[in-house]
């Protein structure tokens, strides 16, 4: 059996090959910042640190185009929803989407590749 992502939020669960690349992982600050006319950098720190994972699927069907693409609109709504993310490793993140868009390209064969944010609860292991 493949490696496979799972997304699931309520009753609504999507399951996907596992990602093409290397995962990008991230830790990031919550920090806004500015520069004074004179150059000195000011940061704003909130004191919060996100955990942002990086995936990019590739050859995917139809089918699983439409069921991520129905996770995404419905089940999520973008954004806006958290939902759990069951990694190729069988470990469970609370996870939301970064970005209020997917973007999918179609190669000459037909499959679907996509790449998008997660924000997960803690960093992937």
């Amino acid at each position: 059996m493949s490696a496979t992502i799972t997304l699931r939020c309520g009753e609504n669960c999507v399951t996907l090959p596992a990602p093409s690349e290397v995962q990008l992982a991230r830790l990031r600050r919550r920090q806004a910042l500015g520069r004074c006319a004179g150059g000195t950098l000011y940061v704003y720190d909130k004191g919060v640190a996100a955990c942002e994972v990086e995936l990019r699927l590739a050859g995917l069907h139809d089918g699983e185009k439409e069921a991520l693409t129905e996770f995404f609109a419905a089940a999520a709504a973008g954004a806006l929803h958290s939902f759990t993310y069951t990694d190729v490793s069988g470990n469970d993140f609370t996870a939301r989407f970064l970005e209020p868009v997917l973007t999918w390209e179609k190669s000459p064969a037909g499959a679907w590749s996509v790449r998008f944010i997660l924000e997960l609860d803690a960093m992937a292991k």
